[in-house]
């Protein structure tokens, strides 16, 4: 909700993904700030459960449905990282606002078509994580001024395999931690220090396999209450009793060579055993040096 004057308006919001982090975060915010039209969800009872939880008008299985019927101005795109740029351009051609989570896409192709659309509709668009308007970020920016040229950074970001979300995490779709991790670093690196120039990678995946709690606990975790608890306290001791094969690479190390000329480097992995950092899910680990 936003106050201009004495001017109130409140954005009529749709959310497709109704997952963990839609639970956690965005659906309480959107309660707290805007209007909650339509949530989705390919699998029914979660969007049946996310709207009764968050007073939702309206809930829908198919994303494009929801776009075409319900009233919606902005959405709110919390779905598989393999789907974000599908549902972005799908949005924008409906001239539908967009918030969507990191990253916008896994390949150049949806990425360029992802961009266009938002371009040709006109529609404002914000793509997590927003690094541009943290003033910690902005604050870093300027002491960079004072450390002379820049030469060379590093940057990383390890842990251990996710817990939950097969789609989410581990089909050759979603990307693996190059795309759910390694962003934090990318995104806040060129806001930081411009633009990259090149960039090479290794990859491999060294995990082949791993244990999950499947979303059937998560849908009867949603049906338990009348009111949202957070999962955080409970995934961990949940069973982990799917089995799911490791697609993407989960092990990954990129070089970079900035436009302005320093070099750098950025870790983003899957197989960091978790204890070992305390700082997991806080702001990414970055070391930049300069003259």
């Amino acid at each position: 909700m936003t106050d201009i004057g004495e001017v109130t308006m409140s954005v009529k919001c749709g959310v497709v993904g109704c997952g963990v982090i839609a639970n956690e975060a965005y659906l309480p915010a959107i309660k707290k700030y805007g209007r909650l039209v339509a949530v989705c969800d390919v699998v029914e009872k979660k969007a049946e459960r996310a709207a009764k939880l968050w007073g939702a008008e309206e809930y829908y299985r198919d994303y494009e449905e929801m776009l075409e019927k319900s009233d919606v101005e902005a959405v709110f795109i919390l779905t598989g990282m393999g789907d974000h740029a599908r549902q972005t351009a799908m949005a924008a051609n409906l001239g539908k606002h967009v918030l969507v989570q990191k990253p916008l896409a896994t390949n150049m192709d949806e990425l360029k078509k992802a961009v266009d659309a938002v371009k040709r509709s006109g529609v404002k668009a914000l793509v997590e994580p927003c690094v541009q308007m943290f003033p910690e970020y902005v604050k870093a920016k300027e002491i960079l001024k004072e450390i002379g040229t820049v030469f060379w950074f590093r940057a990383g970001l390890g842990r251990g395999p996710p817990i939950w979300g097969a789609e989410t995490f581990f089909t050759k779709k979603a990307g693996g931690p190059l795309f759910d991790l390694g962003v934090y670093e990318i995104s806040a690196l060129t806001f930081l220090l411009g633009p990259a120039e090149k960039v090479s990678g290794l990859a491999k995946t060294s995990i082949p396999e791993v244990d999950i709690v499947p979303d059937d606990w998560f849908i009867e975790h949603l049906s338990k209450f009348d009111t949202y608890r957070s999962v955080w306290p409970l995934l961990g001791k949940a069973p982990r009793t799917k089995k799911v094969k490791v697609e993407a690479e989960d092990n990954t190390l990129t070089i970079v060579e900035m436009k302005s000329g320093c070099l750098g480097v950025v870790i983003a992995n899957f197989v960091t055993p978790d204890g070992l950092r305390v700082d997991i899910g806080m702001f990414p680990d970055i070391e930049i040096y300069g003259s």
